[in-house]
C-alpha cells in the first residue's frame, strides 16, 4: 500500500527497482492505484459496480473494526427499539 499512499499524497511514482523487488500484492495495488482514493487522509477503494467508497483496513484491524460495528449496531437497536 505504501506505493499507492505515496502516489495519492504526492503523485510520486516508485522507482523501477522498487516495483521489481515489491511483492505481487504491492504490484497489484500499484497497477490498480486509480481505484483508491484518500478522503480526509483515510484510504478508500472505489467499488467498480456502484462507485461507493469501501474503507481499506489492514488485516490486523479487521477483527476490531467488525467488533465495533456489531457493538454499534446493538446500541442503535436498543436505542430505537425502546
Amino acid at each position: 500500500m505504501r506505493f499507492v499512499l505515496r502516489w495519492l499524497k504526492t503523485k510520486t511514482v516508485p522507482e523501477e527497482g522498487e516495483l521489481f523487488l515489491a511483492s505481487q500484492e504491492a504490484k497489484s495495488y500499484w497497477i490498480n492505484k486509480e481505484t483508491f482514493q484518500l478522503v480526509y487522509n483515510v484510504l478508500f477503494k472505489i467499488n467498480n459496480n456502484s462507485h461507493d467508497l469501501l474503507l481499506v483496513l489492514p488485516g490486523s484491524l479487521r477483527e476490531v473494526a467488525m467488533l465495533v460495528c456489531v457493538r454499534m449496531a446493538g446500541m442503535l437497536l436498543k436505542l430505537f427499539s425502546g
